[in-house]
């Protein structure tokens, strides 16, 4: 079935509740509805799942489309997602279930159409890990296809969809993940290290780790307004991270894609970032990589100001110039 509304209010489609509206909105819940959503869509549209990595800079001038198409069927080990499920509905149903590689995601809000094109991850975990194929429509030849793994290019927070000649070409309606019926407990974050010595550990209590691990840290988007980790971890070369630690000698580090990666977190900290405010906008005193709307009534010119200072202060202190993960829109 697809709904559309009129000058559509999008206070509740973004977990930033940014005061902001879109042109035309469509809602749809069968693949089948895209083909006849395009034949009459015309002028600037985009899709979106739950908001949850999005700021609207201001109303968009366009159709949105959302999709409510659900579902959770599995075969095996193998589950076949709906892409407009909550993903975190889907971890604590396969939890639930005894099927272990998505605990670890626990409590990342958003949809799992738009987790695949996101490629979220937590605490050593990427979604991509899991994934077997997406079923796409692509919107250019008007037909449906299922493009492997193997070649949406997943990377760091980034996969084809993401990529200025895909963005608006293809539209996820399901994927398939392979989970697993044995126990598989990813536990290398501190926070799950208690999980190590357990007996008879359960995908439903990694969960639970996951869960307190985020709640002592993020803001609870039904509360205070956010999107999340708002700047990815830099990675600069090897030999710049050997220079800095130098200096700063407690500086944590990672190995990654030839270089070294640096927690945004404790760039934006030892930047004096933490608790900053600029307007209804603030950096989460329990977690600096997340901008907030304190107030409830933060303008969208409030999250941009204080992203700019963010990034200013870094770049100035450590030389380092951080990007977002949240996209603007």
């Amino acid at each position: 079935m697809i709904t559309r509304y009129c000058d559509y209010d999008l206070t509740r489609r973004n977990t930033f509740r940014m005061k902001v509206r879109c042109d035309s909105w469509i809602d749809y819940d069968s693949p089948d509805d895209l083909p006849a959503i395009f034949r009459e869509l015309s002028g600037k549209w985009m899709h979106i799942g739950g908001g949850s990595n999005l700021l609207f800079t201001g109303d968009f001038h366009g159709t949105i489309l959302h999709s409510s198409i659900r579902g959770v069927h599995a075969d095996g080990t193998v589950v076949t997602v709906g892409a407009g499920e909550k993903l975190d509905d889907v971890i604590s149903w396969a939890c639930s279930q005894g099927l272990w590689g998505l605990e670890n995601l626990s409590a990342i809000p958003g949809e799992a159409g738009a987790a695949a094109v996101q490629n979220v991850g937590a605490y050593g975990v990427e979604i991509s890990d899991l994934i077997v194929d997406v079923r796409v429509f692509d919107t250019l030849t008007r037909k449906f296809r299922v493009i492997p793994a193997a070649e949406v290019a997943y990377g760091y927070r980034h996969s084809m969809f993401k990529e200025p000649v895909n963005k608006s070409r293809f539209i996820i309606v399901s994927l398939r993940i392979k989970l697993s019926d044995t126990p598989s407990p990813v536990l290398t974050h501190s926070g799950l290290s208690q999980f190590a010595a357990v007996e008879k550990l359960t995908p439903e209590a990694v969960r639970g780790g996951v869960i307190a691990v985020r709640a002592s840290k993020l803001p609870d988007p039904l509360v205070t307004g956010s999107a999340g980790s708002f700047f990815k971890n830099p990675v600069i070369p090897v030999d710049r991270g050997v220079s800095l630690l130098a200096s700063y000698p407690d500086m944590p580090h990672y190995q990654a894609d030839g270089g070294w990666k640096i927690p945004a977190a404790w760039l934006i900290e030892r930047s004096g970032m933490r608790g900053r405010a600029e307007g209804g906008a603030a950096v989460w005193q329990r977690q600096p990589l997340v901008i907030v709307n304190l107030s409830g009534n933060a303008s969208p010119a409030d999250i941009i100001s204080l992203e700019n200072e963010i990034i200013d202060a870094v770049l100035s202190r450590f030389g380092i110039e951080l990007s977002p993960e949240v996209e603007h829109i």
